[in-house]
C-alpha cells in the first residue's frame, strides 16, 4: 500500500478506536507509538484534508469524529491493506519459483525495447508522441491514486513499438507482453521494491520528444536495468545489481559495476 494511504488508514483507525474526540497532538503521539513520525503541523493538515473530504467531523474545539463516509473509507483501506499484504506474499512465492524466468523475460525485453525506443525517437509522429505522453500521465495519476498501473504500462510500451515504425518489432513486443500475469508480477515486484513511482517512463519520453535516439535508447536500458536490479534484490540472487547510471569508468576504459 502507498505510504500516504497507509498513514491515512492509521489516522482513521486511531480516530475510530478512540472513546473521545482526538486533536492533532493526540493523534501525532499515537502515530509515533505505532511507528509513524510526523510533525503536528503535518498531522493537522492531514486532518483538515480528511475533514474537507467528509471523512471526519470536528466537535467544536474538542477534536474529531469519524463520519459514515469516513467509516466506509476506513473499511475500503483495510481491505486494500490486506490485499496488499497478500500480494507481497505472492511476490515472494512467485520469485522463489519463477525468478529466473522473469529475469530472462526482462533480458529479452531489454534487447528489443532499446531499439524500439531509438526508432521511436527517430520516427515518432507528433500524434504518437502526444498519445505516449498521455499514457505516462495516466500512469503517474494511477500511482498517486494507489491504483494498478500494469495495463497502462503495457499499453505505453505497445504504443512506443508502434511509434518505431517497424512492424516486426511491434510483433516481438506483442509476443513478449502477451501474458498479462507477467505484467502484474512485475508491478508487484516494483511495489515491494518501493519503485512503482519513478521517472523512468518520463525520461524515455523526454528523449523521444527531443528526437534524441541515443538518449532514448539509454533511458530504456536504465528502465529495464532497474527492473532487473529490483528482481535480483528481491530473489536474493548472487549476481550484482547493475544500474547504468552507477557505472564508473576506470583509466583503462573499462567500467566498474558494468558486466558488459
Amino acid at each position: 500500500m502507498d505510504r500516504s494511504l497507509a498513514v491515512e488508514l492509521k489516522v482513521l483507525m486511531i480516530v475510530r478506536d478512540s472513546p473521545v474526540p482526538m486533536g492533532a497532538g493526540a493523534i501525532k503521539r499515537e502515530l509515533e507509538r505505532r511507528g509513524v513520525f510526523l510533525s503536528e503541523a503535518t498531522v493537522g493538515r492531514l486532518l483538515s484534508d480528511l475533514e474537507v473530504r467528509g471523512m471526519l467531523r470536528k466537535d467544536r474545539n474538542k477534536g474529531r469524529h469519524l463520519t459514515e463516509l469516513g467509516l466506509n473509507r476506513l473499511a475500503l483501506l483495510e481491505r486494500n491493506s490486506l490485499s496488499s499484504a497478500m500480494a507481497m506474499d505472492l511476490v515472494d512465492s512467485i520469485l522463489s519459483r519463477e525468478g529466473e524466468r522473469i529475469l530472462e523475460l526482462l533480458e529479452a525485453r531489454r534487447a528489443v525495447e532499446q531499439e524500439v525506443a531509438r526508432l521511436a525517437a527517430l520516427r515518432g509522429t507528433p500524434d504518437q508522441i502526444r498519445a505516449l505522453w498521455t499514457s505516462v500521465e495516466c500512469m503517474e495519476e494511477a500511482v498517486r491514486m494507489g491504483n494498478p498501473v500494469w495495463e497502462e504500462d503495457s499499453r505505453f510500451h505497445r504504443m512506443l513499438a508502434m511509434a518505431s515504425g517497424n512492424r516486426l518489432l511491434v510483433s516481438v513486443v506483442e509476443l513478449l507482453r502477451q501474458n498479462p500475469f507477467e505484467a502484474r508480477e512485475l508491478e508487484m515486484v516494483r511495489r515491494k521494491a518501493g519503485r512503482l513511482s519513478n521517472s523512468d517512463h518520463r525520461s524515455i519520453m523526454e528523449a523521444v520528444s527531443n528526437h534524441d535516439p541515443d538518449e532514448a535508447e539509454m533511458a530504456m536500458r536504465r528502465h529495464i536495468d532497474n527492473l532487473v536490479a529490483d528482481c535480483r534484490a528481491l530473489i536474493g540472487a548472487s549476481q550484482p545489481s547493475r544500474r547504468v547510471e552507477e557505472t564508473v569508468p576506470d583509466p583503462w576504459g573499462r567500467g566498474f559495476g558494468n558486466d558488459r
